[in-house]
């Protein structure tokens, strides 16, 4: 086989979440530490084959996809090897940031409370 380019490494969230989602493998978040704690997880880090967090949130990234962008959204994605920049017109900060506030909004039983020096401390609403 042909070795992946360095913008097709990056998008194993997406091919990953793509598949949960097909499947209907939704996970209920709240039972994710890091999630609750607010550590929440960059594209990057779900892109990592070394973490296997993507496992537990990708459906629901999926979903918040397609209910902001519809289902060609997710086609533009899927063009774009899961750049956010490129296929949505928002930088992947921008995007994981809106998608934080989505996840505590929607799914979140309780606000996330920060035990240590969580990275998204700034995400988390006292």
């Amino acid at each position: 086989g042909t070795q992946p380019t360095a913008a097709h490494r990056n998008d194993r969230w997406l091919s990953e979440a793509l598949a949960l989602y097909e499947a209907g493998q939704s996970t209920d978040v709240n039972w994710i530490g890091r999630m609750r704690n607010g550590e929440y997880p960059t594209l990057a880090e779900l892109s990592d084959p070394a973490n296997s967090l993507i496992y537990g949130v990708g459906y629901r990234l999926i979903e918040y996809v397609r209910l902001k962008w519809g289902a060609d959204g997710v086609t533009r994605l899927i063009r774009a090897h899961g750049d956010p920049q490129q296929a949505l017109g928002i930088s992947a900060t921008a995007f994981e940031d809106s998608w934080y506030d989505w996840i505590a909004d929607r799914y979140l039983i309780l606000p996330p409370t920060v035990l240590g020096s969580s990275r998204y401390s700034k995400r988390v609403r006292r």
